[in-house]
């Protein structure tokens, strides 16, 4: 599945230019991660992931996670000419959030690819 998905507002203002693996960085983080726990949370449906790389072994710690918002939609991006930024989570438009999420229950992983 291939969509807009928001990074982090210290990786960059356009462009996801600067990752980072640590507590508090708001940055985006890199590499292969397996599903977690689907969950209720401030932002609606929700999905913890675990990084499985050195680069994004704190992802749990730094509780990234895939969810939604306004701010990532394509309506936003036609508007504003960039998609929203997070502290670091995947954030992606309501209407992606739950077929992504279904998705990566049922493979039990997923790969975000960052595509400047």
């Amino acid at each position: 599945m291939n969509c807009h998905v928001s990074h982090g507002k210290e990786s960059g203002f356009i462009f996801a230019e600067s990752f980072s693996n640590e507590v508090g960085s708001n940055k985006s983080c890199l590499g292969n991660f397996r599903t977690s726990t689907v969950y209720q949370g401030e932002h609606g449906v929700s999905m913890r992931v675990i990084g499985l790389d050195k680069d994004n072994s704190n992802t749990y710690s730094r509780s990234i996670v895939f969810h939604s918002a306004n701010y990532a939609t394509t309506n936003f991006l036609l508007t504003h000419g960039y998609i929203g930024r997070s502290l670091g989570c995947f954030v992606t438009s309501p209407d992606n959030n739950q077929k992504i999420i279904d998705l990566a229950k049922e493979k039990k992983s997923l790969r975000v690819i960052v595509v400047n």
